[in-house]
């Protein structure tokens, strides 16, 4: 969401770069610091977390649609919405949560630019598009999954984004 651009102290910023400097160890240190790509064939819990996603994100496209994660049902919701619905929900009530419109319009009338969004792990990139279209936004997806990133490219251009 913009992250380097909302107003955080200095001790935040030097935590987040600091973590991302950590050398890797085990396994929840990496999923804490992003890979280098160039590196991904000499880490075996890389490969297998892309072989995993690699291997299912077909069947998970088939049976959710384009978004790969949860939904969200609201009070009263549960049984008068789809899967997709729902996935649509969670990423308006995130969305709201995070004030994503007001930064929006803060980062246009200060800088005036389009708001950009990192999606880490975007699967196929439905939400990324989501994004994109709702906030007009410069939307950047990233997953360990050559495959998804290859059908995430397909549908942004079949978006045209």
């Amino acid at each position: 969401l913009d992250a380097w651009n909302m107003p955080v102290s200095h001790q935040l910023r030097s935590n987040r770069i600091r973590l991302l400097q950590q050398p890797m160890h085990d396994a929840t240190t990496v999923l804490r610091r992003p890979t280098v790509a160039t590196k991904a064939t000499e880490n075996p819990l890389f490969n297998d977390i892309a072989g995993f996603y690699d291997s299912l994100s077909g069947i998970w496209e088939r049976e959710y649609g384009e978004h790969m994660h949860h939904g969200w049902y609201g009070p009263g919701a549960a049984n008068s919405m789809t899967v997709q619905e729902a996935q649509i929900a969670l990423m308006e009530e995130t969305a709201k949560l995070g004030d994503i419109q007001a930064l929006k319009e803060k980062i246009e009338k200060e800088e005036g630019r389009k708001i950009r969004i990192l999606d880490v792990g975007c699967g196929i990139g439905g939400a990324s598009r989501w994004l994109a279209r709702t906030f007009d936004a410069e939307v950047t997806g990233i997953t360990l999954s050559p495959k998804q990133v290859q059908r995430a490219r397909e549908l942004a251009k079949e978006a045209n984004l």
